[in-house]
Parts: structure tokens; C-alpha cells; sequence
């Protein structure tokens, strides 16, 4: 299994009014998504064709045929949703598939598919299956759906849910989103990676990364522990199962930020010091002391929570900022952070996320903001 390296850019501003405690943390939020759980069983084989005309790239094993088929840079960078500059096929790479016959072929096992911000994702599981190699050569690719046609993508902060979808059993899988508890180990891990009644796929990922050598071979995907294991069973008809379920997935969040304002900022409508800034929307004839802030950005949402005392009362307001016009609303996914804020201070805040315990640690690295705030809200 190929582990991805992923490398996160945080944008660095500041502001005039208020003191500058970070450039941005490493935060991921849980969002309830529907998904589609697609399952090979055996495995759908897909064999190299010698023109890129020939490939359906509408379907998942289209793009996957052409992986395997490609035997020019020109055709391999064409499968990337964003022209890379390089990428790791070179040509003795090509060469080889030139050179490769029927008894060479890749298999499309799994596909973990799901909407999000506007883009449709696959998380495949496939295999690589060569003559003269004695296993398969297993890995997770990372897909997107643009105009009805699958290219090669990237969504960062995955790590451990293309580990968990690549590491385990289908059947564990099943199991564990149909919530089938089987027996005590089952029970005992589907209990930890729930939400409520929903199955969150960032707790059971974190919690398979703990799993002890005799639930790792109960569990994993055969293959990976017992070479005996038959995996040259791929068939060209293949029948497609396919799953649909409701669950909690992690996404990083673009930016987070969190501000103090400089000491007795006390504001009110008259006074020039925010004009156009966000902090407008809250003046009015009465004045407000401005305290603290915190800036999120979702990628296609970008959300403010400013704490501020009015008439001596500690308030906290969700502002959404839509295309430059500032809207206090009521947003259900940030309510307890609002309210965590109101209660505590923002280093209390910003040590927990600097210093994330298990648990709330986020997927790869960082924090989950919704466990975090559960670690506060079951510890008062």
C-alpha cells in the first residue's frame, strides 16, 4: 500500500485593529454526506487495449483501463483532472506496457463514492495483477467526476480513510456501515466510531489504526497477511453490489483562524475603525467591547464568530460572508462552537487545537473541531 504524502499551505494575513495569534491550524470538520459503497465480488478484471479511443471514460473502469494501458506521457497526463508537471510513470514505465500481456491486467475491487462542495469523488480500491509478480500490487486511487468523465484527483487530509478502505475487508467494511455487530470485537469498534446513531468514517479509520495483531487478522483484507490467499480471481462479468448510506465524513478546513482583538476595543456605529469590515454589522448607537474571533474557511463557505460584550453580557454572532455581503445567521454545524467560545477563552481554544489528545485528533494530523468540542462539553 502506497501512503500519499500531503502538504498543507495555510495563507498568512493579518489585520489592523487586533493582534495576529496564528496564520491558520490544521482543522477538519465531520459533515453528514450520503455515499455509495460500490463491491467486485470477485474482483472485475479490466484488461489493456492499445488506443486511448477505445476507453469509456465515463465509468470508473474506464479510467482504471486507461492506467493501465497508457505507454506515453502524453496519454497518462490526460487522465490527471489538473495537467501535472510530472508524474511518476516515466519511460521505463512505458516501455513495459508495451511489452505486457493478457495474463497482465488491473482489477477494480471497491469504490467509496460521494459528493462534495459541488465536485462528485471515488476512493477505488483496485489491484495490479502481473504473471510474473507472486502478489497483488494494492493501492487507492483518488478520482473525480467532471462532465461524465473520471480523471485521476486529489482531496487532502484522506490518508487514513484510503487506509481503512484499503487495508480492511469488504466484509468488515459492510459490517461496520451496515452496523452489523456480529460478535464482541465488531460491537466493541462500531460502538467507538459512531456519532449518535450514524456511522463516522473518521472514527472507525483512527480506530482500525489501533487494532492489535489478532484483530488485524481477523479484519484486514486476507491478502495482506496470508500470501496463500488465491487473488488471481478477477472475472470480465463481474457482478456490481452497490450500498447507500448515510454517514459522517472528515474534510479539512481551508482556514481557521482565531483572533484576539487589541484590549478595550470598544466600537460603536459612529466610529470609522471597521468600516467595510466584517465587525461592521454588529454596530449600532449602543458601543460593544470587541474581544475575540474566529474566521473559517470550507473552500466554498467562509463563516465569522466574534465574541463581544454588550451592556456587560458576553455574545457570540455567526456571520456568513456571501460574496462580500456580511449576514448574521443561524448555522445549526457551528452553534457549539459559537457557544464553546462564548464560555472560554481563545487560548484555552487554541491550546487544545495546537495540542489535540486521541481523543479528538484529526485523520492526518490536527484536530476535529466536532470531537473537540464534545472532549470540552463531556469534561465541564
Amino acid at each position: 500500500m502506497k501512503k500519499s504524502i500531503l502538504v498543507l499551505f495555510t495563507l498568512f494575513t493579518s489585520y489592523f485593529g487586533f493582534t495576529q495569534d496564528n496564520n491558520g491550524f490544521i482543522v477538519e470538520y465531520n459533515k453528514l454526506i450520503p455515499i455509495e459503497y460500490q463491491v467486485y465480488t470477485p474482483p472485475l478484471r479490466i484488461n489493456k487495449v492499445e488506443k486511448q479511443s477505445d476507453i469509456d471514460y465515463s465509468k470508473i473502469e474506464g479510467l482504471l483501463q486507461s492506467y493501465l494501458s497508457a505507454d506515453n506521457i502524453d496519454w497518462a497526463k490526460s487522465e490527471y483532472i489538473s495537467t501535472p508537471k510530472e508524474i511518476n510513470r516515466n519511460e521505463e514505465h512505458f516501455d513495459a506496457v508495451k511489452k505486457a500481456n493478457l495474463d497482465d491486467y488491473i482489477q477494480l475491487e471497491t469504490a467509496y463514492i460521494f459528493d462534495y462542495q459541488n465536485r462528485k469523488f471515488a476512493f477505488v480500491k483496485y489491484s495490479l495483477i502481473f504473471k510474473e509478480l507472486p502478489f497483488p500490487w494494492t493501492s487507492l486511487m483518488v478520482l473525480e467526476n467532471k462532465n461524465n468523465h473520471w480523471y485521476i484527483s486529489e482531496l487532502i487530509n484522506q490518508n487514513q480513510i484510503l487506509l481503512l478502505l484499503g487495508n480492511m475487508s469488504n466484509d468488515f467494511i459492510l459490517d461496520c456501515l451496515n452496523q452489523e455487530m456480529k460478535d464482541t470485537d465488531l460491537k466493541k469498534i462500531i460502538d467507538k466510531a459512531r456519532i449518535g446513531n450514524t456511522i463516522s468514517i473518521g472514527k472507525l479509520s483512527l480506530e482500525i489504526d489501533s487494532l492489535g495483531e489478532r484483530l488485524k487478522n481477523k479484519f484486514y483484507d486476507k491478502r495482506i497477511i496470508d500470501e496463500s490467499v488465491d487473488f488471481r480471481n478477477a472475472l470480465l462479468n463481474s457482478p456490481l453490489k452497490s450500498y447507500h448510506y448515510e454517514v459522517y465524513h472528515p474534510f479539512l478546513i481551508k482556514l481557521f483562524q482565531i483572533y484576539e482583538y487589541e484590549p478595550n476595543t470598544v466600537v460603536d456605529k459612529n466610529m470609522n475603525t471597521f468600516k467595510g469590515e466584517v465587525e461592521s454589522i454588529l454596530l449600532s448607537d449602543e458601543p460593544i467591547n470587541l474581544l475575540s474571533k474566529i474566521y473559517i474557511d470550507y473552500g466554498d463557505e467562509q463563516y465569522y464568530l466574534i465574541k463581544y460584550k454588550k451592556n456587560n453580557k458576553v455574545m457570540v454572532d455567526i456571520i456568513k460572508n456571501d460574496k462580500g455581503q456580511f449576514k448574521i445567521v443561524n448555522n445549526n454545524s457551528l452553534r457549539d462552537l459559537a457557544l464553546i467560545l462564548s464560555e472560554y477563552k481563545t487560548s484555552f481554544i487554541q491550546d487544545l487545537i495546537e495540542n489535540p489528545k486521541k481523543e479528538y485528533a484529526g485523520n492526518s494530523g490536527g484536530t476535529n473541531i466536532n470531537e473537540m468540542i464534545e472532549y470540552i462539553k463531556n469534561r465541564k
